[in-house]
């Protein structure tokens, strides 16, 4: 008896029997976290003048640029801003620095968006985008809510700059405040971290820039003339991004809705099994925006599973989930893609095993690690980067970061926290010293290997002024 040739025809087999058996959708659910026609945040504690022009047009000239992005991670990747300034003058009607709309009726700053409760939790840091004073601190807030109360009281901090700049920060975790009225902050110390306190639905912090006590923008684009306050403003995307995902043996929709995120996680099934549950994260889908989910067999072809309308209104952030009925008759690696309009948002893998004892977590991926700016400079801020795709952990697990930075190989911080980046303060950063990060991720039972970038700080360079 030829074994090889049964061997190979029952491989075969298997492999044609999983890319012809059915899938079953039992639930697709889509939640909006954020949307340009829901209620917003309502006031904040700090005074602010309501001008006829709420948001200045041009950057105003001979200010500092601001050093870094104050909420830390990467746009499009584990931070996403739905509601930037509104620049629109008409008493009704909005319209962003892209001439877009993502903003709301007079809204005066910035909102960027952390995906859920989970990173909350861990801590995503908060920093000062330039030198300046403490004005006004308020802490000890509840710092979880979902709903946008205007009698709430959010936590929050009030800087001054030298350069004319008053920068404020609201809704932040509580007990997270580092700095109290009166201290002096260099740019990039961290002064808090993102929550959800006050009049908030979802985890994010509403930055806001005053000039003169009026509210800019400090994005320079279409519709705001002038250059960027920042020495370089971060991408802005408006195409479809999954900004999470994940996939668990048990449907999401028995566990609260985002923000809120306490599902159990596994990316690793019994050959066999009936049920595979998905979610994901994804930012910039418009009213009408259609969907398909495919699942590709261990060396098969792609086979849609689920497609149809996505939402049928738009939601700048949203988290979707599908429960399947899942034929998962053989072992190896399957891989999920979710395109919207037909582009591509995610592709993602998950395991099928023989057997029980297979089923095992595995560490979070090592991280690619960088340090920018490209070059370093004396007295300008540092940032540790960890690059890649959404997905961190093989297992779909939430994973934090430990970044340790050294100075001439003395530690002068070490912080672990949730987001993809992190800061070191501008004065540890003088000509000729050698600057290290070591970032090390862990999904709370296992640990990356620690990946560490470093670079000599040269001589500073005369700084651009804002606007010019």
């Amino acid at each position: 008896m030829n074994h090889r040739f049964i061997y190979i025809t029952a491989i075969a087999l298997a492999m044609a029997v999983s890319a012809n058996a059915q899938w079953t959708v039992r639930e697709f659910n889509f939640h909006a976290i954020a949307r340009p026609d829901a209620t917003h945040e309502g006031g904040h504690e700090s005074p602010k003048l309501r001008t006829t022009d709420h948001a200045l047009r041009t950057a105003p000239n001979a200010l500092d640029d601001f050093m870094l992005y104050p909420v830390a991670g990467t746009f499009g990747k584990d931070i996403f801003v739905p509601y930037f300034v509104d620049l629109d003058k008409a008493p009704v009607g909005e319209r962003d620095f892209l001439c877009t709309d993502y903003t709301f009726d007079g809204h005066t700053g910035h909102d960027p968006y952390i995906r859920s409760f989970r990173e909350q939790e861990i801590g995503v840091p908060v920093f000062a985008p330039l030198d300046g004073t403490v004005l006004e601190v308020h802490d000890g807030e509840p710092d979880q809510h979902t709903s946008v109360d205007p009698n709430a009281v959010a936590n929050y901090v009030v800087l001054s700059h030298a350069s004319g700049y008053r920068t404020e920060f609201f809704h932040l975790k509580r007990n997270s405040i580092t700095v109290r009225p009166g201290d002096f902050v260099t740019a990039g110390t961290q002064i808090g971290m993102v929550g959800s306190s006050g009049p908030s639905a979802a985890p994010h912090a509403h930055w806001e820039v005053r000039v003169n006590n009026e509210p800019v923008e400090p994005f320079a684009g279409p519709c705001r003339a002038g250059g960027s306050m920042f020495d370089e403003q971060p991408a802005v995307s408006t195409a479809p991004v999954a900004i999470g995902v994940a996939f668990s043996d048990v449907p999401f929709s028995g566990y609260p809705i985002a923000p809120h995120d306490t599902a159990p996680r596994r990316s690793i099934f019994l050959r066999d099994s009936r049920a595979l549950n998905f979610k994901v994260e994804v930012a910039n889908v418009r009213a009408g925006s259609r969907y398909s989910v495919s699942i590709t067999p261990p060396g098969g072809q792609p086979q849609v599973v689920s497609e149809g309308m996505l939402t049928a209104y738009t939601a700048y952030l949203a988290s979707a989930n599908w429960s399947f009925e899942a034929p998962l008759m053989q072992a190896g690696t399957w891989m999920v893609t979710l395109r919207v309009n037909d582009s591509r948002v995610v592709e993602v893998p998950f395991t099928v095993v023989n057997s029980a004892a297979e089923m095992v977590n595995r560490p979070p991926n090592t991280p690619n690690v960088t340090l920018e700016p490209h070059a370093l400079r004396s007295s300008e801020v540092a940032v540790c980067r960890v690059n890649g795709s959404v997905l961190a952990d093989p297992d779909t697990d939430v994973v934090s970061y430990r970044y340790e930075w050294r100075v001439n190989d003395t530690v002068v911080r070490d912080v672990t926290h949730a987001a993809r980046t992190d800061a070191l303060a501008r004065q540890h950063l003088t000509a000729g010293a050698n600057v290290s990060c070591s970032v090390t991720a862990s999904d709370g039972a296992l640990t990356s290997a620690a990946v560490a970038a470093h670079d000599d700080v040269q001589a500073p360079v005369r700084r651009r002024a804002a606007g010019r």
